[in-house]
Formats: C-alpha cells, structure tokens, sequence
C-alpha cells in the first residue's frame, strides 16, 4: 500500500473535522445516516436527528466477512467500465483530466450519496457508496467508504496524485479516473474546455453539460437545481454507466 504524507490522519483528522460540520446541514437527510455510519467507526459522535450508527453483530463462526463483498461492490461501482464491454464501442476513450486545484475557483466539502446503475440495463450488483469530497486552491481530497471501513482515499495537489487504498481493493480501481469524473461535474466549463484535446467540445448550460467528441455525445452530466446541493447524474456512454449523485454541502465557498 501506498502511503503518502499528504494522506496520513486523513480519516481520522480531515474526515472527523469535515464530518462535524455537515452535521447540522445533513441532519433528518439520507446523507445523515450514511455519514453517522463511516463516522461512528472513526469514533466520531454525531448526533444527526437522531439516527445512531447501528451496531454490527460479531461475525458467526465461518460465516464471510461483510467487508470483502463490500469491497467488491465498491469495485464495481467505481469501475464498472473495465468490467464490462463498452455501450457503443466506436466512441473514443474519455480524455485523461488532471486539472489544478486552483482552477476551480473556490472551495468544496461535501457528503455524498453515490449509487451506479449500468445502461444496458443489466443488474449492478453495486450498493450505494459514501464519499466524502473536500475541493480548494491547495489540493483535491476524496475518501469513500464501505461498511464504515475507509477503503479509498487520493490526494490531487495539481503534480502528483496521491492514492491510499485498502489491500482488498483491486488495482483495477483507477484513482485517475475517479478525478477526471469529479472535474468534469465540479470544474468551470472554461477551464475544462481548455484541457480537451482536438476533436473534443463541451457544452454547458443550467441544467447540465455535454462532452462531445467530433459532434457525438459521450459524457452527459444533469442537474436538477443550481448549486452544490443538487443531485447530479453523469452519464458516461462510453464506459457505459450512469452514477447518480445526491450531496449535503458544508462550508462551500465562491462555487462556480
């Protein structure tokens, strides 16, 4: 495992500080269960309406541990693209993105609910995820969690992407790809636009944005209201899966 000193403490310190202060902005909401999960693990109180982390049950003799088959759901959740065949073949492969931190404009912490669905249609298998997101001038920060276990986390400083992951999580798992998702919901379009390569377009509007590779849709990303508080589909038509957003937002600042 990969250990960079940009990532140690980052659960207990950066999570358990984010953590409480979502916790008035997430209390009654679906998040606030989620994050009362990953949070109690860490030993993190957070009295959010009332939901209590609940207990897990010691294992039974020869029974499978929770944590692998969460783990591989994680998997597939986050790429389900090297999983599978691509919906439509002939489209060509997504843009590699590594833009500053600086770029974005402001600063982001949010809680998030993240499930996936496939666009054939075909059954998942992926349990819903929860992420924690920190953006600012300085760095990109992610951490994702399953079963209240921390099996993901990376560091983007604009130079090197720092990633620290689980031994059970399969080096499949592409952290570079995670980032380029996050860019293409969160960064100005300006910004975005001036990283694409010949042949690439975006468009933006209130409702979403379109990733267009010589005319042909391959990216959409919709939103259902202005603001980080929005649920937002990316639907990756290349890679072929739909990932499904919900955030709480906490100390967002100049978001563009």
């Amino acid at each position: 495992m990969k250990r960079d000193a940009p990532l140690r403490g980052l659960g207990e310190t950066w999570c358990g500080e984010a953590a409480r202060k979502l916790r008035t902005a997430t209390r009654g909401s679906r998040v606030a269960v989620h994050l009362s999960r990953f949070a109690a693990c860490l030993g993190i109180a957070l009295p959010l309406g009332g939901h209590a982390a609940p207990k897990r049950p010691a294992p039974r003799s020869g029974a499978i541990p929770r944590f692998t088959f969460h783990v591989s759901l994680f998997t597939a959740f986050l790429l389900a693209g090297c999983a599978q065949q691509p919906q439509r073949p002939t489209l060509p492969d997504l843009p590699p993105l590594q833009l500053a931190p600086a770029d974005f404009g402001g600063s982001l912490s949010l809680a998030q609910r993240l499930d996936f669905a496939r666009l054939d249609g075909r059954p998942s298998g992926a349990q819903p995820i929860e992420a924690l997101l920190e953006i600012d001038g300085e760095s990109v920060r992610l951490a994702g969690f399953a079963l209240g276990q921390r099996i993901l986390t990376l560091a983007w400083d604009g130079r090197q992407l720092a990633v620290e992951r689980h031994p059970r999580l399969p080096a499949e798992v592409d952290a570079a790809r995670v980032l380029r998702d996050i860019e293409l919901v969160y960064w100005p379009a300006e910004r975005l636009r001036a990283a694409l390569p010949a042949g690439w377009t975006l468009e933006d509007g209130a409702d979403g944005r379109r990733l267009l590779a010589d005319g042909v849709p391959v990216l959409t990303v919709s939103r259902t209201a202005a603001g980080a508080a929005a649920t937002v589909v990316l639907e990756n038509r290349r890679e072929g899966y739909r990932l499904t957003i919900e955030s709480s937002p906490s100390g967002v600042e100049a978001v563009p």
